[in-house]
């Protein structure tokens, strides 16, 4: 179990296509003392996104053997992709006080919780889309991925929504801003 004193670690989750990626963004922009934890990935960069401060875009067998040398503090495969965050980099930051922002899956989640039991600096948040049509629309808008990887992902997320129970705050994203706003309030009251 993992306990650090001073920062607090944010856990947001979410079907791909809810809007966790725009609300997170929009935290950064409007907090001070929010860092958002940058992510160890085998998927293939998408257009604009940067290595380093999107992701680190590593090949396979690299992350292989950064997961078995244990520097991930949550790790999962989604999407036949893989993901893990930096253990030491995030208890670094926690201990000199910055707030940290997750943006992982449920699977993650589950690690970050387990890792750090009845810690008072966990929060954990998942959010919901209004309808799985709604997300449909939503991943359709967005442009980036085909027909077939569109009704994939809303085919999962399915089963990503079952886990929403397990997370201590759960947001319908009908609305960005009324969204952004309870977040908020959730993270600093």
């Amino acid at each position: 179990m993992i306990t650090p004193s001073k920062g607090k670690l944010i856990v947001i989750s979410a079907p791909s296509g809810t809007g966790k990626t725009s609300i997170v963004k929009a935290l950064t922009q409007r907090t001070k003392n929010l860092t958002v934890s940058v992510s160890t990935t085998t998927r293939k960069p998408r257009p604009g996104e940067v290595e380093g401060s999107d992701y680190f875009f590593v090949n396979k067998k690299s992350f292989e053997i950064l997961k078995d040398q244990g520097e991930f503090i949550e790790w999962a495969k989604v999407y036949g992709n893989h993901y893990g965050t930096s253990e030491k980099w995030i208890i670094n930051k926690i201990k000199s006080g910055n707030n940290i922002l997750l943006e992982i899956d449920w699977q993650g989640a589950q690690q970050i919780k387990n890792k750090f039991k009845n810690s008072e600096n966990l929060v954990t948040i998942f959010l919901k889309p209004p309808s799985l049509d709604e997300l449909y629309n939503r991943l359709k808008e967005r442009g980036k991925d085909s027909d077939e990887t569109i009704k994939k992902r809303v085919s999962l997320a399915s089963s990503d929504l079952e886990h929403s129970k397990e997370f201590q705050h759960v947001i319908i994203n009908k609305d960005f801003l009324t969204t952004l706003l309870k977040i908020e309030n959730i993270i600093f009251n």
